[in-house]
């Protein structure tokens, strides 16, 4: 078969002008410039969201993730409940150390290095006023820090620190230990709804807390979704009757024949005219593999505490 000249011109073009195509473009990617890095994972930054006085001896610095334990690191304020604290998702690291007059340690910063979270501590001038909850004529002891919960064990360097090394302080495990923990108590106020019978639930997944939300009306409207990680925890609602008691409630956590015991006690008074209050307190709580107890504990003046079992739960794992 013949085939004309200018065909096979036309082809041998075309394979040319491909060729010196692609030469070109093979210039061009040798010429442009390097792709920039994708950019750096910002580091978590470990940095205190709230800090207090500490107003109670305490041997040695340690992590606290215990609404029990936390409340007896403030002194009671007559009217005033200790501050809040959300030890489902933080710590409180608390720092002892003897302070020289008029000064209070204040974090400085913390780095992560070789493993571990280094922490420096620095002296300041402590303010004129004292800050609520601390107790004005009561001295100041060393600090508290609420701080993110960390996988990396923590290292703090006080700067009037004497002896031996700071210690590496492991961040203690949220469900672990031979007693439940009250990782969060929040109370809200029912009024005027004045509940004449005890009310104890449990909240176990994000379907029952939206249930049990709703059932508070609008002391619960601004209660969030998110309220707690119910994959490892879980909330309890305990509504005591309307009475006359003081705004301080006790709590208490033990453990009795494998059951997760928590009390809570409300104090009333003998002979002292107090408003009727209608509190409602929301504990949260990690899931744990052993039943749960409530106790609503109720405490008349002098006379002994008498307690009653609200409800108990199934464990949940």
């Amino acid at each position: 078969m013949l085939v004309e000249p200018r065909t096979m011109t036309a082809r041998r073009v075309v394979r040319t002008g491909a060729g010196a195509m692609l030469l070109s473009l093979a210039g061009l990617a040798q010429d442009a410039p390097a792709p920039p890095p994708p950019p750096a994972a910002p580091a978590m930054a470990f940095a205190p969201l709230q800090c207090f006085a500490l107003q109670v001896v305490v041997d040695q610095a340690c992590f606290v993730d215990d609404v029990v334990a936390l409340r007896r690191l403030f002194p009671p304020v007559p009217g005033a409940e200790p501050p809040e604290v959300d030890l489902a998702r933080h710590a409180v690291l608390v720092v002892p150390a003897k302070l020289p007059e008029g000064r209070q340690l204040q974090w400085h910063r913390a780095a992560l290095h070789d493993g571990e979270w280094r922490v420096e501590l620095r002296l300041e001038p402590a303010p004129a006023a004292a800050a609520a909850p601390q107790v004005k004529d009561q001295p100041v002891l060393g600090a508290m820090f609420v701080v993110p919960r960390v996988a990396e064990p923590v290292r703090v360097h006080v700067p009037i620190a004497e002896g031996l090394p700071p210690p590496l302080l492991a961040m203690p495990d949220v469900a672990a230990g031979a007693v439940t923990k009250v990782l969060a108590m929040r109370e809200l106020d029912l009024a005027p709804a004045r509940p004449a019978t005890v009310r104890c639930e449990r909240a176990t997944t994000p379907a029952e807390w939206r249930r049990l939300r709703e059932s508070l009306g609008a002391a619960g409207a601004a209660l969030p979704d998110d309220y707690a990680d119910f994959a490892h925890q879980c909330v309890v609602l305990l509504v005591p009757p309307s009475a006359r008691t003081f705004p301080r409630a006790g709590l208490g956590v033990a453990s009795e024949e494998d059951v997760d015991v928590v009390t809570l006690l409300q104090g009333f008074p003998s002979g002292r005219a107090l408003p009727e209050r209608s509190p409602a307190f929301l504990l949260t709580l990690p899931r744990r593999s052993h039943q749960l107890a409530i106790v609503l504990s109720t405490n008349f003046g002098p006379a002994p505490d008498r307690s009653k079992t609200a409800a108990t739960f199934e464990p949940l794992r």
